[in-house]
């Protein structure tokens, strides 16, 4: 740029001036001296100068100096000069050679670098003009990025997943935060009850002293019982109540002495008295007077504060002997045989069995089961042998079990047999219960045999989980009786068997109840039956009952 000024500045100069020649010792390598303006001092070339320096040729009769004031005359009108000098003084002294003349090469040479420049401007053009192309695509892109082009499908699909993984990271970490402190929690719940009684009643606290100085092996339990009942036509009267007590007494952890005295106004019945031996974790030797392990009901829950009816089912009556207790010996336990939740049960027993005590019974003897009792001393010399085979799905609530007695001749000519066998199916499951029992009983008689059938089905509901505690308390109940007997002649035997559903005619039986628990084992249950007699008169024997159950 700098030459093509200098170029430019030649041509436009005036001719060149009529100078002396100068001589060649005036051209030294010492810095020249203005003595009119010291600022020109050392104008012209030097050695200590010349490092980077711009070569430039003159063809001129002149040598230009930059003082043109002291300028001398040259004696050639024709040559090639190199002048340096430094770029920095290049550009402040450019207008010294607007009066130099410039020849044919010196004009070349301009137009030459002229083209140049041209060329290299206009790729500087170019070059600028793609630069600004550049700037607005850089801009246009920056504006789509601002605004947030529409992402793709892929791109949707990888920004959802690392969302859920956040999410689930964050879910996790909160987690194990939870983790950690409910462990913390156990562990000072933990230290906590090791170093103090844990959190439970006096009355349960006190099985969990070591030393055992508050326990006593001797306790006492009961049942108590009280009834009203009105049926047909019948009066409307209270039964005398019942009192049932439980005594246990504990020996060594390895024996336990039961005893179940049954009292009323009238009358007096031991309904259980037994020596159990643990003999292991999964088994039991039994001694003495027990409840037969006949059935579910008769073995779990023929209590009155656990049934969940004001009377047995109508099986319990001429199906099934009334009272199944025996007198005997009996191994019973249960095992958890596999890694399933499921306890598989198991009881057998020998013992004196059923018999009438009539030495020549009559028709209505045998008719009616209920004459058949375990005494102490049987009337013939047989032996009866039952038991029950059951298995409990725990995981599921569910219960089943079959039962059996052979209990061999019942007369004391030990001329007749009797046996017996019986299936129950048992659910408990939140706020439902159901039972179901069918039981079946052969009998040889003088005339021709006797076949007793019954069952029954029993569904009840209680809301648990009601928010209101009244409701919380109150239980629905239904039941549904059955049985059928063949063999027994009522023309015969007649109808005197003591209690309304003691007569063996086939029957059915419908039991809506609603009952209401004081307190876990209090219960008192309102209940409306219809009988309905098979091909029999009817005895118009529908009742309204109420019952009162206390086990203590």
């Amino acid at each position: 740029m700098i030459l093509a000024e200098v170029a430019r500045a030649a041509a436009q100069a005036p001719p060149p001036l009529a100078l002396p020649p100068l001589a060649p010792e005036e051209v030294s390598e010492t810095p020249s001296q203005n003595e009119e303006d010291p600022s020109r001092a050392g104008s012209e070339p030097s050695l200590k100068e010349l490092g980077r320096a711009q070569v430039v040729f003159f063809a001129a009769e002149r040598w230009p100096t930059l003082a043109p004031e002291k300028a001398k005359p040259f004696d050639e009108t024709q040559g090639l000069w190199l002048y340096f000098t430094p770029l920095t003084h290049v550009a402040d002294k450019t207008k010294l050679f607007l009066n130099v003349p410039m020849n044919r090469a010196d004009t070349e040479l301009t137009a030459a670098q002229s083209k140049d420049e041209d060329k290299l401007r206009k790729q500087l053009e170019i070059q600028q003009k793609q630069i600004q192309v550049l700037e607005k695509m850089v801009k246009l892109l920056g504006d789509e990025v601002k605004k947030g082009a529409p992402a793709s499908k892929e791109l949707e699909k990888l920004q959802t997943q690392t969302a859920v993984l956040e999410a689930r990271q964050l879910q996790a970490a909160r987690r194990d935060q939870e983790v950690a402190g409910a462990i913390d929690e156990l562990r000072e719940k933990a230290d906590a009850d090791r170093r103090q009684w844990p959190d439970l009643p006096a009355t349960l606290r006190e099985l969990f002293n070591p030393s055992r100085t508050n326990e006593s092996p001797f306790g006492i339990w009961g049942t108590f019982t009280a009834n009203y009942n009105k049926f047909g036509s019948s009066n409307s009267q209270f039964p005398t109540p019942d009192f049932s007590p439980h005594f246990y007494l504990l020996l060594n952890e390895s024996f336990l002495f039961e005893c179940n005295p049954d009292f009323t106004a009238q009358s007096f019945d031991l309904e259980s008295a037994q020596l159990d031996w643990f003999l292991s974790d999964n088994l039991t030797l039994v001694f003495g007077r027990f409840y037969a392990p006949l059935g579910f009901f008769n073995d779990r829950i023929h209590t009155t504060w656990i049934n969940k009816a004001p009377d047995r089912p109508l099986m319990f009556s001429q199906v099934l002997p009334e009272q199944l207790n025996t007198n005997g010996a009996m191994l019973r336990g249960a095992m958890y045989p596999t890694a399933w939740p499921v306890k598989l049960e198991y009881a057998t027993f020998v013992s004196n069995g059923f018999s009438l005590a009539a030495a020549n019974p009559t028709a209505h003897d045998i008719a009616d089961l209920n004459n058949m009792k375990d005494f102490a001393t049987r009337s013939n010399n047989q032996k009866a042998f039952g038991g029950r085979v059951g298995a409990t799905f725990t995981a599921l609530g569910l219960t089943v079990g079959g039962s059996g007695l052979c209990n061999g001749a019942y007369d004391a000519a030990s001329k007749f047999d009797l046996n017996l066998w019986d299936i129950d199916l048992g659910y408990h499951q939140g706020n439902w219960d159901f039972r179901f029992e069918y039981a079946n009983t052969t009998q040889q008689a003088p005339v021709m045999p006797i076949h007793r059938r019954g069952f029954y089905g029993q569904i009840a509901y209680r809301p648990y989980d009601c928010p209101n505690y009244i409701l919380q308390k109150m239980e629905a109940v239904f039941r549904y009786d059955q049985v059928r007997f063949t063999g027994i002649d009522l023309a015969v035997t007649g109808t005197s068997f003591g209690t309304r559903e003691a007569i063996p005619v086939d029957r059915n039986r419908y039991t809506a109840g609603l009952n209401y628990y004081a307190y876990d084992a209090m219960i008192i249950k309102f209940a409306f039956e219809i009988n309905q007699e098979m091909n029999f008169r009817s005895l118009k024997d529908n009742g309204f009952l109420i019952q009162l159950g206390w086990g203590f």
